[in-house]
């Protein structure tokens, strides 16, 4: 894969996030990683703070899962767990379509978790 350099990202940062020019953004991650989804849920970490948006983003991972003391394992030795930019909530599984459909109700119905994002 390859990596999306802030030179790469100028024309993004100085037209859709203007209005934080010079700053480092705070952009919150929302995943659902539920059944059998949750073992995927350390190389999405991983893959998302080496590649996403470096050098001009901090990213900040919300996980929404059935599974929590799993993801908690999984990801306990990453950099954004130590920095505490992980935050794993319980979620039901509930199989699909559901799962899907009612992703954003969920996003909603915790919206105080990630409240303070840029993005």
């Amino acid at each position: 894969a390859k990596r999306l350099g802030v030179a790469r990202l100028a024309p993004l940062a100085s037209g859709v996030w203007g209005k934080h020019a010079g700053q480092r953004l705070k952009v919150g991650l929302m995943t659902v990683a539920s059944g059998a989804y949750a073992r995927f849920s350390r190389n999405n970490t991983l893959s998302a703070d080496a590649y996403l948006l470096p050098g001009v983003a901090e990213i900040h991972y919300f996980v929404f899962t059935d599974s929590v003391e799993r993801i908690e394992q999984e990801l306990h030795d990453t950099v954004p767990w130590k920095e505490g930019r992980v935050k794993v909530v319980y979620r039901v599984h509930d199989g699909w379509p559901s799962a899907s459909l009612k992703r954003f109700h969920t996003y909603f119905e915790h919206a105080e978790e990630w409240r303070g994002m840029d993005y």
